[in-house]
């Protein structure tokens, strides 16, 4: 039996593939990745057949989703027993030949809100959704603005399945902010620094390249402020003491529907490590940050006063115990859908090892 994953784009973007690699290998069956050739870091963590089809970056990206669902159709074809599809986009523009020749045979994975309030394109997605073996989802809200149907949490979870025994410790001086990962969403970035610059309580720290870290840099410079710091790329080892040296995480992306019912990496930094995070009011992460967030309100000026406050009325104990509780309902939930996953692939490869004889 041979699987393929399909992915929207290079690895580095897309390390939940990661997590169907390794039941992939626990159960021994082969797989192969397919990639356009988008962004750096195409395979990224990882060392087998890697099929890299054509994108133009001068193209609409309607065009080159259009373009790959075509070569995946070409390559897949004939090819595997079974196929793993990574993000609404991939689904969509593969649609009409996953039902004709996949038929049950996919996992369909959805990790964000993608132009589901357009017509054409809901009703294709109902279609993917209706057609998979299994629909996941990284969030349970997306239900919300899915087509009906089934749907299994796959969280985006890069920390270890176990809880460590983490502590919430409270800065002493200083409360260093971190932001974490791909840098962007500039406007709340830069509403933020210009408090943070009024503010000697405080200093903001980007850890990460991204969108939006040139501008910020500048932005930065122009400032002047020492406690204003950025460090660049950073490598997955590095990380765990990249959120030691900070205190509070930050998560303010703002509203709207890509953003409101979304579940960000943050969210598992911030229980697996213990470090309270920074959230937009009435999303479901400041939902599941639970005692572990706050939200500010960036064009408030007295927003840090708030902050601060909130900060030193945490108390350590309950947050280490909300922490601890949170992050081992997610793993639990990431290991029933790891279960369901392996049923469905060695259902397969029965039927697969049955056809041979």
């Amino acid at each position: 039996m041979l699987v393929g994953i399909v992915a929207p784009a290079a690895l580095r973007f897309v390390p939940y593939a990661f997590f169907y690699m390794g039941l992939l290998e626990e159960l021994g069956i082969a797989y192969e990745v397919v990639v356009p050739d988008r962004y750096e870091g195409l395979g990224d963590g990882y060392g087998g057949t890697l099929h890299v089809l054509p994108w133009d970056m001068g193209r609409h990206s309607l065009l080159n989703y259009i373009a790959y669902g075509r070569g995946v159709k070409r390559l897949a074809t004939g090819k595997y027993d079974f196929l793993i599809v990574l993000a609404t986009q991939t689904g969509i523009f593969c649609d009409r030949w996953l039902r004709k020749y996949f038929d049950g045979r996919y996992i369909f994975d959805i990790r964000d809100h993608w132009r589901e309030e357009i017509p054409p394109f809901y009703a294709i997605e109902k279609q993917v959704v209706r057609h998979s073996a299994l629909n996941v989802v990284s969030s349970k809200k997306f239900q919300t603005f899915l087509p009906p149907g089934e749907y299994l949490p796959c969280h985006n979870i890069t920390t270890p399945l176990e809880s460590l025994k983490h502590r919430f410790k409270k800065a002493e001086g200083q409360i260093i902010i971190g932001y974490v990962g791909s840098i962007s969403h500039e406007a709340q970035c830069r509403q933020l620094m210009d408090l943070i610059d009024r503010d000697e309580r405080f200093a903001f720290h980007f850890y990460g390249t991204g969108p939006s870290e040139a501008a910020l840099r500048a932005y930065g410079e122009a400032l002047g402020n020492s406690r204003i710091r950025f460090f660049g790329k950073y490598v997955p080892s590095e990380k765990r003491d990249i959120l030691h040296k900070i205190d509070l995480l930050f998560n303010i992306y703002g509203r709207g529907i890509g953003y409101d019912y979304a579940l960000s990496n943050k969210l598992y930094d911030a229980l697996y490590y213990h470090k309270p995070l920074l959230t937009s009011s009435g999303t479901y992460m400041e939902e599941m940050g639970g005692e572990l967030a706050f939200s500010p309100d960036l064009e408030d000026p007295a927003a840090l006063n708030q902050l601060w406050d909130w900060y030193q009325a945490l108390e350590p104990e309950c947050m280490d115990t909300f922490a601890e509780q949170q992050y081992s309902a997610i793993v639990e939930e990431q290991r029933e859908t790891g279960e369901a996953i392996k049923q469905i692939l060695q259902k397969q490869k029965r039927k697969k090892e049955l056809g041979r004889q």
